[in-house]
């Protein structure tokens, strides 16, 4: 299926531009219909404090939605700035205790993010991630956190990348031993050495949370420019990707003073693609400054990026095979594995052509991911350490 623009996503991403930079672009202009359009895709792309900021900028002119549309945005908010509190007070709580315990970490996405846009509280938050590693020269540093975590919860799922912490405060926790990972077992290597090559500085960056929520420290924009840009190709090959991940790696890259060698990381990465598919999209659907891209756009590889976005959503929930379950719908368990698995085999040869390296490698990736797994369950629970 091809997505095209339409009049009524032309306005919306129009009046995305407008909120996000209200000095360089004009708000188009906006009937009962459009509002009510505007809402729903800022809904389901999950960023109606983006779109917020410019209703607030045109409420100075007297111009606004009608009530029933105001009313559910102002909602809402309450409720996102309310969420981003609560978020902020754990994360510094989790990241003091951790910390109390010996280990040097890190937010990862996040409440980090937040801090980058103009309004620190306009960004729908989601979970809690920690980048956390062992005291320096810690013996087995993965198994470490393993064993840490599951010394308080000994029921939680360790993949590849991360181990579930459940919820902390009541908020959905991942501690991460790797910030991510690629399906190429070359490009995955340097990525991981390359992050602990960068470990020290992000643990030390520390910042202050609004409202004195507490002190933190976040990966810095440069790390965030490779980091986030892995994260957001991990959506595209796997959940879905939505406008929140593009409009955070839009903030991180005005925030990015340092893009000496920059290309040249991406490239020994295997970063370029994706990259110059991402910096297409920041032109043609946010309208960013070429002054502040990392590579050249990519037009083929940005069209279907932006399509992706358009079709999929946030984390794929508006894609159309989750549009064909029912509401309370039930699959069994080994179906639901099948089905993911055959699923994710017709998307690796769908993306194919756009990134084949990462495509080729990803069903070899998965099998080993699936020896990972059962390697690292099997050892916690024989000797019940690993």
């Amino acid at each position: 299926m091809k997505m095209r623009y339409n009049s009524t996503i032309d306005k919306c991403l129009s009046f995305i531009r407008f909120s996000m930079d209200p000095i360089s672009f004009k708000a188009p202009e906006m009937d009962d219909r459009d509002w009510a359009s505007l809402y729903s895709f800022s809904f389901k792309q999950a960023i109606l404090g983006v779109t917020m900021e410019g209703v607030r900028q045109l409420k100075k002119h007297d111009i606004e939605p009608p009530w029933e549309v105001l009313a559910r945005w102002l909602y809402r908010m309450v409720q996102i700035e309310k969420d981003n509190k609560a978020i902020n007070m754990a994360s510094a709580k989790l990241l003091q205790q951790l910390e109390k315990e010996g280990f040097r970490c890190c937010l990862l996405k996040g409440q980090g993010n937040n801090l980058l846009y103009p309004n620190a509280y306009s960004r729908t938050p989601g979970d809690i991630d920690v980048w956390m590693v062992g005291a320096k020269g810690t013996k087995h540093p993965v198994r470490s956190i393993i064993k840490y975590v599951r010394s308080i919860k000994p029921k939680e799922r360790a993949v590849y990348h991360h181990i579930d912490f459940g919820k902390f405060d009541n908020i959905e926790t991942e501690i991460h031993y790797r910030p991510s990972f690629m399906n190429n077992f070359v490009h995955n290597h340097r990525l991981q050495k390359w992050f602990l090559e960068q470990a020290d500085a992000q643990f030390g960056n520390r910042v202050e949370l609004p409202d004195n929520a507490g002190t933190v420290a976040v990966p810095t924009p440069e790390f965030n420019a490779v980091y986030q840009l892995v994260h957001l190709y991990t959506h595209v090959l796997n959940k879905g990707v939505g406008l929140r991940h593009i409009i955070d790696y839009y903030y991180v890259l005005l925030a990015v003073k340092d893009k000496q060698d920059m290309e040249k990381t991406l490239r020994r990465l295997g970063l370029e693609k994706i990259a110059e598919a991402v910096m297409w999209v920041m032109k043609s659907m946010l309208g960013m400054d070429e002054k502040y891209m990392i590579v050249k756009p990519n037009e083929r590889l940005g069209r279907m990026l932006a399509e992706e976005i358009l079709i999929r959503g946030n984390f794929g929930h508006y894609s159309s095979a989750n549009k064909k379950r029912k509401p309370g719908q039930k699959i069994p368990k080994w179906e639901s594995k099948l089905r993911r698995n055959i699923m994710r085999l017709r998307f690796d040869l769908r993306l194919m052509l756009y990134f084949p390296s990462e495509c080729l490698c990803e069903p070899v990736f998965r099998f080993y991911h699936y020896l990972w797994r059962r390697w690292a369950n099997l050892c916690y629970s024989l000797t019940n350490r690993i």
